[in-house]
């Protein structure tokens, strides 16, 4: 991301950008970025009396950034199409900016690719964005080589601190620093949530410093946090808890049978966590071999420690047992997620 920012910075860019990864947030903020920048920049190296310079300095306005704006998306993209509008000198402005999104042309080697970008004009740029590819491919190297590739996954825990902070700065407010770490414990799952919740926390806040409390207070739990409270809860032995937190699904709404298979994926990752944990394999190294925030496995490989391996296997399969129970109308679905819960509590009441 240095590279971008630096990009941007400067107003120089790289006729093509490579953005790929996880972080979804990111993706959408350096796209707009990248095509305000590219777009409103001013022409480079133009000779005083020739045409670009002539276009860079008047310039079009919204209206011209507009018609040098073009967008593909999806994999039935047409290469001639593309080729096409890339030749097509653009209006009133040095650059002309074509997206590409989700064409999967780097999951596999795509005849014709690599000589159109090879060959692009000097007033066209493009930005490819993907959300899974093949870093193996020609095409792929070639970008890393030639022009820029960035992987936008989800940044680690100071870089997340000092991106709150500054949003809260453009709202006009703060955060004590045990309320930080707390909101970046409780949110940390997508920085688009992140972003939601530290505006209302801002509003809400009304010029104080946002404490623990209001963080408490204010955010909102996802289905998934609640799933990893329920299960602290019963690896505790905590019978009662664990249901009443399984009550307040039912008040919002959660069907029990979505419930139940949250359960049962959760267990099951603990159950993997567990097993590569075990076998020697770092949090990030986990985190990055199963496409996870570094965080949320950080939380599980910790909530995985207060089981055995042998207790996720047998609790893995009484919850695929159970749902399948339910899907041959052998029991009702309510009925048998509460028993599921009170179940493992009561085996787990042994071990506390």
């Amino acid at each position: 991301m240095k590279r971008l920012n630096a990009d941007l910075a400067a107003k120089k860019f790289s006729h093509i950008y490579l953005l790929y990864g996880p972080e979804e947030f990111l993706i959408r903020s350096y796209k707009a970025s990248l095509k305000q920048g590219i777009l409103t920049a001013p022409a480079e190296e133009e000779d005083d009396g020739g045409m670009m310079g002539m276009m860079g300095m008047m310039g079009g306005g919204q209206a011209a950034e507009e018609m040098n704006y073009t967008q593909f998306e999806g994999p039935n993209v047409d290469l001639n199409k593309v080729r096409e509008t890339a030749q097509t000198m653009p209006f009133f402005a040095p650059r002309r900016l074509i997206v590409l999104e989700n064409t999967g042309i780097f999951k596999k080697e795509e005849e014709g690719w690599l000589e159109f970008m090879e060959n692009l004009p000097d007033t066209t740029y493009l930005i490819f964005i993907e959300r899974d590819l093949n870093r193996t491919t020609r095409l792929y190297k070639r970008v890393v080589k030639n022009w820029y590739a960035a992987n936008l996954d989800h940044p680690d825990n100071a870089t997340l601190g000092k991106w709150c902070i500054g949003t809260l700065e453009k709202m006009n407010a703060t955060i004590e620093k045990d309320a930080l770490a707390l909101f970046i414990e409780k949110c940390c799952d997508s920085m688009d949530r992140m972003n939601g919740e530290l505006t209302k926390l801002a509003a809400y806040s009304a010029g104080k410093p946002i404490t623990c409390e209001m963080v408490n207070l204010v955010t909102i739990p996802t289905i998934e946090d609640q799933i990893f409270a329920m299960i602290e809860a019963v690896a505790a032995g905590k019978e009662q808890e664990a249901l009443s937190m399984y009550y307040d699904l039912e008040v919002l709404k959660e069907a029990p049978e979505k419930v139940m298979l949250l359960l049962g994926q959760h267990f099951h990752r603990l159950r993997i966590m567990k097993s590569l944990r075990d076998d020697g394999r770092t949090e990030a190294a986990i985190a990055s071999s199963l496409k996870m925030n570094p965080y949320i496995v950080k939380k599980m490989c910790r909530q995985a420690s207060a089981f055995s391996k042998e207790e996720l296997r047998d609790y893995d399969i009484l919850c695929v047992d159970t749902n399948t129970a339910t899907r041959t109308g052998g029991m009702e679905k309510r009925v048998a997620l509460q028993l599921l819960i009170v179940t493992i509590s009561r085996r787990m009441q042994v071990q506390v």
